[in-house]
């Protein structure tokens, strides 16, 4: 390209091109390591594989956080059913009376002196397991299952620290917020309305990915593609 006017970022002949009739990605100042070949490049993967690689993954992820988590979760269900005898013996003796209200906060703050183990610890143990494998890789172990991997929307190249945190933000943060969002309401109304709009979110996002582009929500905040390699 000329030192004039540049061009807008995009694909055009290979200046070095291999084989012949290449492509190669200008970034709007100079050329990138991103090639192609008319034709013959990756499809954008299908809303299947990729929800068959998301499941992978969030298996993968909880079976961490539940070994992780076992001894706070044997904490947590022995507080529990001694608040649910509590409050059996309360409906049975007639003297119910704030029973209930005393059983839901006893609930919360049970949870609430384990939510580093039952929280915190696999919030960060599936941020890092995205985070690395993305930048590093591509894809998770999910993703090379299935043949799949995240480029950038402009070309084929890694993924930079700051696409991937758009990415994860997008996909993960909703749901990730709803526990302090609906604590933070003071009900359990609250924190069900909370979770709802959390869980629709993710729903929406991952369903985005099955309209002609093939591309989700975080997708489109990202700006990434997911490709299906042979």
């Amino acid at each position: 390209m000329s030192s004039g006017q540049q061009p807008a970022p995009g694909w055009y002949a290979d200046p070095w091109p291999s084989p012949p009739d290449g492509l190669r990605w200008w970034d709007g100042g100079q050329w990138t390591s991103a090639t192609s070949v008319p034709g013959q490049g990756p499809a954008d993967a299908g809303w299947w594989r990729r929800a068959g690689a998301y499941l992978i993954d969030g298996f993968i992820v909880g079976s961490i956080s539940f070994v992780v988590g076992i001894p706070a979760q044997v904490g947590l269900q022995r507080d529990l059913q001694t608040e649910a005898e509590r409050l059996n013996e309360s409906v049975a003796d007639g003297t119910a009376g704030t029973a209930f209200a005393d059983y839901w906060s006893a609930v919360a703050e049970a949870y609430l002196d384990r939510w580093v183990w039952l929280a915190l610890l696999p919030l960060v143990a599936a941020l890092a397991y995205h985070a690395v494998l993305l930048r590093t890789r591509s894809a998770t172990v999910g993703k090379r299952a299935l043949r799949l991997r995240v480029v950038p929307v402009s070309g084929d190249g890694p993924l930079s620290w700051s696409v991937v945190a758009r990415r994860l933000a997008t996909q993960f943060g909703p749901g990730w917020l709803i526990f302090p969002v609906g604590l933070a309401s003071g009900s359990w109304t609250g924190l069900v309305l909370v979770g709802l709009l959390g869980m629709a979110f993710q729903l929406l996002d991952h369903l985005w990915a099955a309209r002609s582009d093939r591309r989700a929500i975080h997708d489109l905040v990202a700006g990434t593609r997911v490709l299906q390699d042979p």
